[in-house]
């Protein structure tokens, strides 16, 4: 592992798209800045909360804090719904030996020895609120609609709006006080019981954060009911919505932005020199709206409305565009990393986007993950090369920047499976906003639909999702091969004695009955095997570059066409899965030697082309009376050639006379049923001798001889070679060609 740049700091959050975790996220980055460290914000994207007793894949982003080694921690402790998620983030906390500072409410369930926690006053500062309605505006009958009862943050606020009134001579009537649910439900409803004079009408009314108030603004104005000059209303927290309600909210922001510097300001202390800084809450300031009959700030109003201006445009571009199209569409992954860079755009003002999958992330098997992840950038301007790292080693990310700067953890999730991570870079301050979370679904929707095309048809067109592997059978992809190809001759200073060999298989199989998904997948994986021990046996390397196309490249001296083609023969003969569905007659080969000046491309064009030609001459033999039986007697033989066919046998099964059968099996295939018999032994025999250590004897009876000096007699008069010299000269050649 490099040696880090920086010191990094590790940020525990959770949809840090919100507001109130923006604001403290700027200050967070904007301080560490400062000191010259990087940030790691480990976060979720939707923070779903489905109870305790379930917990969503996309939390598994948060293991990242155990894997990784990182300088320190600042947790976000407001935003987490679950307790489950909360218990889980505290145990992985709790076994890291860093110092932690938690910023936010506390939480009984979030208690971290060591860990130091800072938080912003909410007695103060909603004391300073209501000082604001009795000092300037005279108002002493004021109703408060807090939060949940016996929630530490809604009583916070009942306490700072009860000493206002207590400092300045005003009795609290509990009646005043209406327990809520923080979201704007609360607000109707209390609108609804001013509106039929259930609830007699207040002066102002102070809602404990702005939902609250936007629900009463609301329902008034639903009702038609113009509160100005007879009803006050103010929030409380600033959620930057206020421009969607009227009239303009009066409201108090926190200074979340300083909590967040001072955050990393104990945090760096702690970690550069072991000591403890002091703390003062952050004083926040009230936002003048026109809910209190207050003239509003320009400055603020201006902040405010370019937020919405900002968000309005990304929502118009990401509902106009084609990026979900242009995602879905792609058939690779290198088409899909090209729309991800087209549709770069969309995420505000990042720097760089990074990909990382697991590099098992389109298995079968969802819940076993990889320890490699293979990251790639998707910007078209930066270099778009995938590098491998350790699951923990994000780090890594932090060595490929020249300065401080923020990155953003997000979990890459369909259903119960978790494909890997993006991540967002940030030069500056800043964090994503909501649709980041539609352009990450886009993604994460994307890699399931590639997988599961690759998954549920194997088959025909399917590309890899590998880069270099064909996920399939297991073998080099087109790809693979190419880069084989150029590195492999390369190495060896030319292209003296090497040889391409295509093979194309499953050809002509729609001429009889349609063959299922499941047979043709299968089929594949057998002919693979087959090639996959013919490369290994010769010493070569094999691929699959189409559909039922496949490439071996072999170093073989000497070497002419129909011994190698004989060879691959003998051994894809002795696949029963693929020769049962689709027969002997469905397989060519195109061998051509590799010359100094050959392209990859073009040589495997050429194979193409010669397969083709050979192959409309093939489909000629269709036409001849009886074709399909004659196939139906050599796939016997090759299924079977340890059997004893008899010419009356097939004679009397098919209805034919034993001349009939001779000149018509030779006319089709160029040979004899008898010597096509003997043919299928000998490539068995010449099978095992080449792939198994089996004694003669064993062979000969493997191959259905009864006399192992007939064998060894037919043998010879075949090949040239006794079986022991046969196995001896090519396994000579292929150690002395990989040597």
């Amino acid at each position: 592992m490099r040696p880090r740049k920086r010191m990094v700091f590790g940020v525990i959050a959770a949809s840090v798209s919100d507001i109130s975790q923006r604001e403290l996220l700027m200050g967070i980055i904007a301080q560490a800045k400062e000191y010259g460290a990087d940030i790691a914000v480990i976060s979720n994207i939707t923070n779903e909360n489905r109870g305790e007793g379930e917990l969503l894949p996309e939390n598994m982003v948060y293991d990242l804090i155990e894997q990784s080694e990182l300088d320190g921690f600042i947790m976000l402790s407001e935003p987490f719904p679950c307790k489950k998620l909360r218990d889980k983030i505290r145990d992985l906390l709790c076994r890291k030996d860093r110092p932690i500072v938690i910023a936010g409410a506390a939480m009984p369930d979030l208690v971290i020895p060591g860990a130091r926690r800072i938080d912003t006053d909410n007695v103060r500062d909603m004391e300073e609120l209501v000082d604001h309605l009795i000092d300037v505006h005279g108002f002493t009958d004021i109703d408060l609609l807090t939060g949940y009862a016996q929630i530490d943050v809604s009583e916070q606020r009942v306490s700072g709006c009860k000493k206002s009134l207590g400092k300045h001579g005003i009795p609290f009537d509990e009646s005043k006080l209406i327990y809520g649910t923080f979201w704007t439900d609360s607000g109707e409803k209390l609108a609804r019981e001013y509106i039929s004079g259930a609830r007699p009408l207040p002066q102002a009314v102070v809602c404990a954060n702005d939902h609250m108030a936007f629900g009463i603004l609301d329902e008034f104005e639903r009702c038609g009911v113009n509160i100005l000059g007879s009803l006050a209303v103010t929030g409380f927290d600033c959620s930057m919505m206020r421009t969607s309600h009227t009239p303009l909210l009066t409201s108090y922001r926190f200074n979340r932005e300083q909590l967040g510097r001072d955050a990393v300001r104990i945090l760096y202390s702690k970690v550069r020199y072991g000591t403890d800084e002091d703390f003062e809450p952050p004083k926040g300031s009230l936002i003048h709206g026109m809910s209190c009959s207050c003239s509003f700030s320009d400055a603020d109003l201006h902040e405010e409305l370019r937020y919405v201006r900002s968000n309005q445009m990304y929502r118009q571009w990401s509902l106009t565009c084609n990026m979900d199209q242009d995602f879905t569409g792609s058939r690779t992954l290198d088409e899909l990393f090209t729309a991800m860079g087209k549709y770069q755009f969309l995420v505000r003002y990042v720097k760089d986007i990074v990909v990382c999958l697991y590099d098992n992330w389109y298995e079968h098997n969802a819940g076993t993950k990889s320890d490699k992840l293979i990251c790639q950038s998707v910007m078209p301007w930066l270099d778009m090369t995938p590098f491998p790292i350790d699951t923990g080693n994000i780090a890594e990310f932090f060595q490929r920047s020249d300065i401080p700067a923020a990155y953003y953890f997000s979990p890459l999730t369909f259903d119960k499976r978790l494909f890997g991570y993006v991540v967002l870079r940030y030069n500056e301050p800043d964090v994503y906003d909501t649709f980041f979370k539609s352009w990450i679904k886009s993604v994460a929707n994307s890699l399931e639909f590639l997988r599961l095309t690759h998954d549920i048809s194997f088959l025909l067109e399917c590309q890899s999702l590998s880069r270099t592997q064909d996920m399939l059978t297991g073998l080099k992809n087109d790809y693979g091969m190419k880069k084989v190809f150029d590195e492999v001759i390369n190495d060896r200073g030319g292209h003296k004695d090497m040889h391409m060999i295509m093979l194309r298989c499953g050809l002509f199989h729609d001429v009889f009955d349609d063959i299922s998904p499941k047979a043709k997948a299968a089929s594949l994986l057998d002919i693979a095997a087959a090639l996959g021990e013919f490369s290994a046996t010769l010493n070569g390397i094999c691929g699959r570059v189409r559909d039922t196309a496949f490439v071996c490249i072999l170093d073989r001296k000497n070497a002419t066409d129909a011994p190698l083609r004989d060879l691959m023969t003998a051994f894809i003969a002795q696949r029963s899965t693929y020769i049962s569905a689709y027969g002997m007659d469905s397989f060519l080969f195109s061998i051509v030697p590799i010359t100094e000046n050959d392209i990859y491309t073009d040589l495997k064009q050429r194979c193409f082309d010669d397969i083709d030609a050979r192959s409309s001459a093939c489909s000629e033999l269709f036409a001849i009376n009886h074709y399909d039986r004659m196939i139906k007697i050599r796939n016997e033989f090759y299924l079977s050639p340890q059997k004893d066919f008899s010419t009356d046998h097939f004679c009397r099964k098919y209805n034919f006379s034993p001349s009939y059968l001779r000149v018509t099996y030779k006319k089709i295939f160029g040979i004899s049923p008898l010597r096509d018999h003997i043919n299928s032994r000998i490539y068995k025999a010449k099978y095992l001798l080449l792939t198994t250590d089996m004694k003669v004897n064993d062979v000969s009876v493997q191959c259905g001889y009864h006399d192992t000096k007939y064998f060894l007699r037919q043998f010879l008069g075949c090949t040239g070679f006794t079986p022991n010299n046969y196995r001896t000269a090519h396994r000579l050649t292929a150690e002395r060609e990989n040597g």
